[in-house]
């Protein structure tokens, strides 16, 4: 063999290893571009996680706040109901009363004219 034949064999063979050795580089940051990906979407999906358990408290906090402003609500009606109708048979009973006192008053008042 000759020395030129020699150095194309060994420029080849050095070829093929820094071909080998570009491919492992490219392979190495796919995987690890690949793990970076599988990281975050991993993340990612704890922050959905997260922010759905959040929003679950949220949501139940605003459902008994207006749970309890329909409650407040509700009493209030009562009480203002109750009070309407107590304060309607109080006004019942005072004209009633004026009533009385006027049919009084006219028949002493025609009494005393007699």
């Amino acid at each position: 063999r000759s020395a030129d034949a020699i150095a194309r064999e060994e420029r080849k063979r050095r070829a093929v290893e820094k071909a080998k050795r570009l491919e492992f580089a490219r392979l190495a940051d796919e995987r690890s571009v690949r793990l970076k990906l599988e990281q975050r979407e991993r993340e990612d999906a704890e922050q959905r996680r997260l922010d759905a358990v959040w929003k679950g408290m949220l949501d139940e906090q605003e459902r008994k706040r207006e749970e309890g402003l329909k409650r407040i609500f509700e009493q209030q009606t009562v009480r203002q109901e109750a009070y309407g109708k107590s304060a309607g048979a109080e006004m019942a009973e005072r004209a009633m009363r004026d009533e009385m006192n006027m049919l009084r008053w006219q028949t002493t008042y025609a009494q005393q004219r007699e």
